[in-house]
């Protein structure tokens, strides 16, 4: 065997090796959309995807699947339902049965940032606690899928196999729950001012009878 051809093979084996994993270089966001939570309040965190700039401009995401799960096994606060957003029917919330939320997309999204879900939490006590979305791509539930979408028939193909449509989903979120807000001293002042004007209001009306 000649050193060319076998540096050919070398080559083509890695390329192989390459494709059939899948890309890690998309990336999730999780935001908090409320930084001062007190126990008893709920809170939702969004489910972003931003689009990798190596993917094939072609390729449109077509589904996405994940679990959640917290470090303290959701002692500090619960995950209470969750809300997706199909381009058909619109927005839709489902109470939470177990740790997946997934969805499909059809037509596929292009969009370079895009929402797949927010998760809405009940803050059960005071602490901090981190929350962690994962899925590891499987070519049917997990992880994200990105696909060609033929024209002509609207069917997508799937180009899972040569490695460059498919991510992983991996993401946490430190989340701190405060103690519950106990009413401030001028605040009770001035609820004690309103109930004396009113008691004196009451009393003077007796009087004019």
């Amino acid at each position: 065997m000649s050193k060319k051809l076998f540096l050919w093979l070398i080559a083509l084996l890695f390329a192989g090796i390459v494709a059939a994993s899948p890309a890690i270089s998309s990336t999730i966001d999780l935001i908090l959309l409320d930084n001062d939570i007190h126990v008893g309040e709920t809170f939702d965190v969004q489910v972003y995807v931003n689009r990798s700039s190596s993917l094939d401009p072609s390729l449109g995401l077509t589904s996405f699947g994940f679990d959640t799960s917290s470090d303290g096994d959701w002692s500090v606060f619960s995950y209470s339902e969750y809300t997706l957003y199909d381009s058909i029917s619109g927005p839709g919330s489902f109470s939470v049965i177990d740790s997946f939320v997934g969805d499909l997309f059809f037509p596929a999204d292009y969009n370079t940032s895009i929402l797949l879900a927010t998760l809405t939490f009940e803050a059960l006590g005071f602490g901090t606690d981190t929350l962690t979305v994962s899925g590891q791509y499987d070519e049917d539930f997990y992880g994200l899928m990105y696909e060609f979408i033929d024209p002509y028939s609207g069917i997508g193909i799937n180009l899972g196999e040569l490695g460059v449509d498919s991510f992983n989903i991996s993401a946490n979120l430190s989340i701190t729950v405060n103690e519950a807000a106990v009413p401030e001293p001028a605040t009770m002042l001035l609820f004690g001012l309103g109930l004396i004007g009113l008691a004196g209001m009451g009393r003077k009306k007796s009087f004019s009878i």
